[in-house]
């Protein structure tokens, strides 16, 4: 992230500006199947991101990680290698409420 300009995207603005790509080895735009990993080794690099659990909640950030990593999302148009962006996924309080409803 060092030199990089952090930039902070709602999910909405992330959906359109990047435009997601939907796994062809199964239904929905996550990748975390052994196939859809394969598939994202095919891609550029920087069409890959990383869903990450964080001390504020799940976020959604430019790149492939494995450190406190959920799950992979690819899209259509990469993001720029001199920027670091984050996607709200949902909050630590949006967290505990699911949780909480799971529970019932």
């Amino acid at each position: 992230m060092k030199g990089q300009k952090f930039i902070e995207l709602t999910w909405e603005e992330w959906e359109e500006k990047y435009k997601l790509i939907e796994n062809p080895t199964i239904k929905g735009y996550v990748f975390d199947n052994p196939s859809g990993m394969e598939f994202l080794r095919t891609l550029n690099p920087l069409q890959i991101w990383t869903a990450c659990d964080g001390e504020n909640g799940v976020f959604i950030c430019s790149g492939k990680y494995v450190c406190n990593r959920l799950c992979n999302y690819a899209t259509e148009v990469p993001y720029r290698e001199d920027e670091y962006i984050e996607v709200e996924y949902y909050t630590e309080k949006e967290k505990q409420d699911m949780e909480e409803c799971n529970e019932e």
